[in-house]
């Protein structure tokens, strides 16, 4: 599915990431773990197509495809969907108007009543207020927990092949992170779709699962092994690593 070869990245004129290699096939969970500032957000922009971010050695694949040095609304269109830690703000545009735009550009089909009403109960189901819907997308009028909510909503209603989580339980409480976990195991349950998740909640990954682990530590990969890592690494910390 995707496979990161040799990936060196900059922004700006500062080196960020460093000879990064990962494949996620089907069915797969990769946890990546990783202290602040040690380039886990930069990767998932990477692999998303941030145009801030210049790859300047190695390729990213998926599904055999070069994509490295395609837009971030196509990456999306193809597949490709990340939750970020901060989404931005969007003046003028309802979470109803967004998501329709997305679903017409993913799917290739005409947003139905049917499809809204699909939509508003998944409002419903994950614990937002009808009101939601009507707001302007990550706006301050809703509060961080919203915007991660509304975040999964999108994920669930573009049916994307990969999804990169970053952070998606930072302002949860544990009640919504249950909610969200419960959403994301009913949706991964057929075994078709790749995950990446970077989170440093124990909690959370207990409840996922992951199939890899990955510690990145100042841009680069030090480690990867079974769900055993991040139990010993959450545990311990990252000091064996500077």
């Amino acid at each position: 599915m995707l496979k990161i070869k040799n990936v060196s990245a900059i922004v700006d004129t500062t080196q960020i990431l460093s000879d990064i290699n990962l494949e996620v096939k089907r069915g797969e969970i990769h946890a990546i773990l990783g202290p602040s500032a040690s380039g886990k957000s930069t990767l998932a922009h990477a692999i998303q197509g941030n145009p801030y971010i210049t790859i300047n050695t190695g390729s990213i694949k998926f599904f055999n495809k070069d994509i490295s040095r395609l837009k971030s609304h196509i990456r999306s269109n193809i597949g490709i969907f990340t939750a970020f830690q901060t989404p931005p703000e969007i003046e003028g545009l309802s979470n109803l108007d967004l998501i329709k735009a997305l679903f017409e550009s993913r799917i290739g089909n005409v947003f139905t009543p049917d499809i809204e009403t699909a939509y508003r109960n998944l409002v419903a189901a994950i614990g937002l207020h009808p009101k939601f819907c009507d707001e302007p997308v990550n706006s301050s009028v809703l509060s961080p927990n919203e915007w991660k909510k509304g975040e999964i909503i999108q994920m669930m209603m573009l049916v994307p092949e990969l999804i990169i989580l970053d952070e998606i339980d930072v302002d949860l409480t544990d009640t919504d992170l249950d909610i969200i976990v419960n959403m994301l195991k009913g949706y991964l349950e057929n075994k078709d779709k790749g995950v990446i998740i970077i989170t440093q909640n124990k909690n959370l990954l207990d409840k996922i699962e992951p199939s890899h682990v990955h510690v990145l530590v100042d841009g680069e990969i030090r480690e990867s092994g079974t769900a055993e890592l991040y139990k010993r690494i959450l545990e311990d910390g990252y000091p064996q690593f500077s």
